[in-house]
């Protein structure tokens, strides 16, 4: 399965969502479209999948930073794996086509949600924690900061998909304005 969503992964960044054929999908994947449809209905249902795909990603991160010996380490971590990652702008041209996506059709935008859900409440924890460690300051909502957080990395990770090459730039900017928020 893992195998087939890489390949619709790959078709969606380099054709789209509507453009890319269960056939293309089939072939980037080297299964045949029967395999396809024995664990996915629907181009929709592909898509479902990657939200969680993606969901267990952004998760994985959040406890890295969770994990860092301080949130501003674990920040910094973070912010070095965006840069040094290839891919991170095509990958976000995607993820900017699931909320189009989402837009659209309900069920997508049930999952986005409740992922983004699941995202808030693992950062917030997180910032609670540093916060019960004297790290962070007391002053602010771990669940409202950490709906700020993310939607600021949605935003410059939008940004950079258009402009991959000021990915430094706008990680930096990242940097500075989570530390604004949490920051004594």
């Amino acid at each position: 399965m893992d195998q087939i969503l890489e390949g619709a992964r790959r078709c969606f960044i380099r054709r789209g969502f509507h453009a890319a054929s269960t056939a293309e999908i089939a072939a980037e994947a080297r299964v045949s479209v029967a395999n396809i449809y024995q664990y996915f209905a629907s181009k929709a249902d592909l898509v479902l999948a990657l939200v969680e795909q993606d969901l267990a990603d952004d998760l994985a991160l959040i406890n890295e930073l969770d994990a860092a010996a301080s949130f501003s380490a674990g920040l910094d971590a973070l912010i070095t794996g965006f840069l040094s990652d290839p891919d991170m702008a095509r990958s976000q041209a995607l993820r900017l086509e699931i909320y189009a996506e989402g837009a659209r059709d309900a069920r997508i935008a049930e999952a986005m949600l409740a992922a983004n859900g699941r995202l808030v409440a693992a950062l917030a924890n997180t910032l609670a924690r540093a916060q019960a460690t004297g790290e962070l300051a007391a002053d602010f909502d771990p669940q409202d900061v950490a709906d700020a957080i993310l939607g600021l990395a949605d935003g410059v990770l939008a940004c950079a998909a258009l402009q991959p090459e000021r990915m430094p730039e706008y990680a930096a900017m990242f940097g500075r304005q989570v530390r604004r928020l949490t920051m004594a």
